[in-house]
Formats: structure tokens, sequence, C-alpha cells
């Protein structure tokens, strides 16, 4: 694909390094929120396709797209085990719209339709991990969860947010190889996964993909691909028309 033109800020500067949080997590705590996100992985770790019908939801939405976020924000609210900011405080009822740090637009392919299309938990200082429900969130177009105490691995439903354009997962608790699932994801145009666990090597495909890489010092978590390059910064999704 051609890098000029379309661009993703992607930050590629790892580190195995952990930030300075108000309730750091120890390693046995970090462990433990872990082994929790493997109980509640599916077989192949997979979401299945009729998920959403398996989840029994005595509520009214506006549209079958939120009452899915309801179940998905519902699913990140009971895996999050410290919240002192009390963030998930208001996440209760239908209305998710209102949720501290959910943001709702239009859809892209129907303008009647209210959607989630954003998720900013940035400095929430949230101890938890990701469930598998977030694929439920299509319409997503933004994940913004930096700064944070989130363990365990990026789930693979993460591919079903054909839709995400931004993706800050940094300075967290993240662990595992280098998230392959970020590969797959079409229209990702900034992605951020520094100071986290991660290590192996980096797939040569991700920077076959219309992104920008910022190429940092080479750190000995990672081995480096030999097409690493140079790619230009990219405009905000378009439902965020003014977005910074």
């Amino acid at each position: 694909m051609q890098a000029s033109g379309c661009s993703i800020v992607f930050f590629l500067i790892f580190s195995s390094a952990l930030v300075s949080f108000s309730f750091a997590l120890s390693d046995a705590e970090a462990s433990y929120i872990a082994s929790r996100q493997l109980l509640t992985l599916p077989e192949n770790g997979e979401l299945p396709n009729n998920y959403e019908y398996e989840v029994q939801v005595k509520m009214i939405f506006a549209n079958r797209r939120l009452r899915r976020a309801y179940i998905a924000l519902q699913a990140l609210k009971h895996s999050i085990f410290s919240d002192p900011l009390n963030t998930t405080g208001n996440w209760d009822g239908p209305d998710v719209c209102n949720y501290t740090g959910v943001f709702c637009a239009q859809a892209l392919d129907d303008s009647s339709l209210s959607v989630v299309a954003g998720l900013d938990l940035n400095h929430a200082d949230l101890a938890g991990f990701l469930p598998v429900e977030i694929g439920l969130m299509t319409d997503l177009a933004l994940i913004h969860i930096n700064s944070n105490r989130f363990c365990g691995i990026l789930p693979k439903s993460l591919s079903k947010l054909v839709l995400l354009h931004e993706l800050d997962v940094s300075n967290n608790r993240f662990v595992g190889p280098f998230p392959e699932v970020v590969v797959g994801i079409p229209n990702l145009r900034y992605l951020d996964i520094r100071y986290n666990d991660f290590e192996g090597s980096l797939p040569p495909q991700l920077f076959d993909k219309e992104l920008d890489a910022f190429p940092s010092p080479p750190m000995p978590a990672f081995v480096l691909p030999p097409n690493i390059g140079f790619q230009y910064a990219s405009p905000p999704p378009p439902m965020f028309p003014g977005y910074n």
C-alpha cells in the first residue's frame, strides 16, 4: 500500500518501564487481573457472532447498536477492579451516551442513528482488563485508555472495530507478544502502545499499512523488521470533524 497521504501517527516507542500511578499495581495484582481475563475469554478468544442475543437486557434502547454498546460497557465496568476516581460511577441505565468518558455521534451509514463513537478514559487510574465484549461497539472511531492500570492482553475482538481510527493504550500493564490484532483493523490511523510489557517481534505487515511510523530507538523487548519507516499524520475520523 502507498504510505503517502493517508496518515497515522503511530508511536513505536516501546518500553517495559512502568509509569508512576497514584495506586500502582504490584506484579502479583497485575498477574491476578490478567488471570481473571483469561477465565472470561471464549475458547478461541473470539467474540461469537450471536453473542448479543445471549445477553438478557430488560431495558429499551433507541436502537440496536446502543443496546450492543450497553452490553459492552457493562462488561467493561465489571472488568474493572479499582476505580478510585469513580469514573464509571454513572455507568448505569440505557442512556449510554451520558456515561462518563463515552461519546456518541451520528452513525456513518445512517444519520438517523445515534451510536457510541468514542471511549475516552485517559488518566482515570482504572485497574482491570479489556473484556471480549468490547468488540460489540462496532461504531467506535477512537479508544483512548492511556495512563491507567489495565492488564492482560488486547482481545481479538478488537478486529471487529472496522471503523476504529485511533487506539491509545499507552501507560498500562498489557502483556504478551505484539498484539497482532491491531494489524487487521482496516481504518486504524493512530496507534500508541508505549509503556506496556509487550515483547517479541514486530510483524512486518504493520509497516506495509497506510500509516505513519515514527521510528524509535530499538528496544530490547522487540525485534524490528527491515521495512520500518516514516509516514505522515492523518486527519481525524469523520465522526469527529473538530476533534484535536
